[in-house]
Formats: C-alpha cells, sequence, structure tokens
C-alpha cells in the first residue's frame, strides 16, 4: 500500500510538472498577455479597449493595474492600426492617451516621461488650444488626430503591453511575477503592501484576474500567515492601516458570513475564528490576524491584503478537493 501510494505521488508530481511545461511553452509560442487583451502582431504589443469611461489619472491607474500602460501612439502605423481595431469594435469618438502637459505647462510627455516630439505628434487643426485655461491632457480621435483636454472629464481609453516587456509567471499562469505557488495547498498568493478597504482590494485582486483569498484548510491559514510574518517583516507599516490582513469573506444579513465566491464560511473548509469573534453585524468584513484566525474589520478600514489565483490547468490536482 504504501509502495502503491509513493508512486502515486510520483506519478502526480510528475504529470504536474509535465503540464506546467507544456502550457508555459504554449503561452511563450502563442502571443498571450492577459485574455481581455488583443495582439496586434505587427506592433508586437497587446491593447485593450475601456469602454468605461474615466478621468486622465483613473484611466492611468486601472492601466497600471493591469500590469500596462496608458497607451499612447508612437507612430502612424500604430495610430492606423489601432485605430482600425477601434472603429471596427466601438462606437465611441474620443479616448485618452498618455500623454499631458500636467508635469510643465505646454510641455507634453507620455507617461513614461518621453517628449512628444519624439513620438506621434499629429495635432487637429487649432489644436492645442488650451480652451478652457486647464486642459492638460491629450485625446485621440477615431481620425487619428490629436487634442487637449480637461483631465477631470470622462473618455473611454486604451490600455498597452508591449510583447517584450511580458513576465510570464510559469508556474501560476499569470504575467505577474509578485505570485508565488504553493504546492501544498495548489493554488498562488500575492501579499499587497498597499493598504486598502475591503472594496478596493477585492477589485485589485479582480483586476489581476484572481480574487481576494480564501481560506479553506488550516494547511492554507498556516501559509497564509507565514506569507504575512515574511511580508511584516519586510515592509514599512502604514501607521493608519489596520492590524490584520483583508480576506475574501463578509457578512450578508439574509445569509451570515460567506465567501466572496459566495460559499457560507462555515462550509468553506475554515471556520476557525480568533478569541471572541466575530463581534457582530457592525463590522461586515472579514481579515485574518497574524496567526491565521479569522477576525471581522470594519469594511472600510483600510488593510493590508492577500490575492489567491487558481491556475486552471492544474486545478484537478487541488488537495484541498481532496484529489
Amino acid at each position: 500500500m504504501h509502495v502503491l501510494l509513493r508512486n502515486m505521488l510520483r506519478f502526480k508530481c510528475a504529470l504536474t510538472l509535465f503540464l506546467l511545461f507544456i502550457v508555459s511553452q504554449a503561452h511563450c509560442q502563442s502571443n498571450f498577455f492577459r485574455d481581455d487583451y488583443h495582439y496586434i502582431e505587427n506592433l508586437n504589443s497587446f491593447y485593450k479597449i475601456h469602454t468605461i469611461q474615466k478621468t486622465w489619472k483613473e484611466a492611468m491607474e486601472r492601466c497600471d493595474l493591469e500590469g500596462a500602460f496608458l497607451f499612447y501612439p508612437e507612430t502612424h502605423e500604430e495610430v492606423d492600426l489601432v485605430t482600425r481595431y477601434w472603429n471596427e469594435t466601438q462606437p465611441f469618438d474620443i479616448i485618452y492617451i498618455g500623454i499631458s502637459d500636467l508635469a510643465a505647462k505646454e510641455v507634453y510627455t507620455t507617461v513614461d516621461g518621453v517628449p512628444i516630439k519624439h513620438v506621434y505628434n499629429y495635432w487637429a487643426p487649432g489644436q492645442p488650444d488650451n480652451r478652457e485655461g486647464d486642459e492638460n491632457c491629450l485625446v485621440l480621435t477615431r481620425d487619428g488626430t490629436l487634442k487637449d483636454e480637461q483631465c477631470l472629464k470622462k473618455y473611454p481609453f486604451i490600455c498597452k503591453k508591449t510583447k517584450g516587456s511580458v513576465k510570464w509567471n510559469e508556474e501560476c499562469q499569470v504575467p505577474d511575477p509578485a505570485y508565488v505557488y504553493n504546492n501544498e495547498v495548489g493554488r498562488c498568493y500575492k501579499f499587497h503592501d498597499t493598504p486598502l478597504n475591503w472594496k478596493d482590494a477585492a477589485l485589485v485582486c479582480d483586476i489581476e484576474q484572481s480574487y481576494l483569498a480564501i481560506i479553506n484548510s488550516e494547511t492554507e491559514a498556516k501559509y497564509l500567515a507565514n506569507i504575512t510574518k515574511n511580508a511584516f517583516n519586510d515592509i514599512v507599516i502604514t501607521p493608519d492601516s489596520c492590524n490584520t490582513v483583508a480576506l475574501g469573506i463578509n457578512y450578508s444579513d439574509s445569509k451570515g458570513w460567506l465567501t466572496i465566491q459566495g460559499e457560507k464560511v462555515e462550509e468553506s473548509g475554515y471556520n476557525q475564528w480568533a478569541g471572541k469573534q466575530p463581534h457582530g453585524t457592525e463590522k461586515l468584513c472579514g481579515s485574518m490576524n497574524h496567526n491565521g484566525l479569522l477576525t471581522d474589520i470594519h469594511c472600510e478600514s483600510k488593510c493590508y491584503f492577500i490575492c489567491e489565483h487558481e491556475n486552471l490547468q492544474l486545478s484537478f490536482f487541488d488537495d484541498r478537493n481532496g484529489s
């Protein structure tokens, strides 16, 4: 029996490594960044059109969270190919681009500091005109010309990622080296050292195509507690942050404590609360103390948090499901 079990474990490990190799090779050979980005081969870059309108700063921040940057055109060819894709798929006439004169008036530079004269610099007639006195951010029209606009206005935008800048995490199958795979749990995790409220933390994890971490076993709780301990040894603690780590659980008046995926916490595989926790329904979101025990927090409290990512190609090896 012991020999059979050992051979089965060896086979499982070998097959896991084989699948990791096959999947990683497939991504290396294909042109892949994220499944919501469109690859334009002639430009060796990936593009995502965001239809939900945002201010210029919000657009820049969203692209950054996706591991990309706010698109700005570098050449006439790029304008032709990107606007063609835009015109074929979307009805709007204007998008924000990653160029502004926010650093110095009338000195237009890209989000990565390149002067506009070194990239695409084809203005619409009479532009820039700074008509309102505070038109510091640039937009691109669907005919390929530039205009200046107020940065607080909301427009659609495009995020861009060059193929050469993609850093593929083979173990976790994500374009983010900060995710770390844990073999015992069968999941990948990333500790975020910028405190956010629960809702914003959940959004950040979702943007990373992951979710706010859910503890499903004591093994996982110990691992997340260890991640937290190591992180707190390396970072400077923000004074106004809470002293626990936000997790993907919250309270529903009708159903009680649920995971962010809708499962009851008591049925999720781990329901170990710290002493005298939870306090009550006035604290509607969940977290973990440094020992891995669950605690409740106010949803607006700014906490460090952990995102969890499932490698779908290896999900059938998930030890948490007993397989």
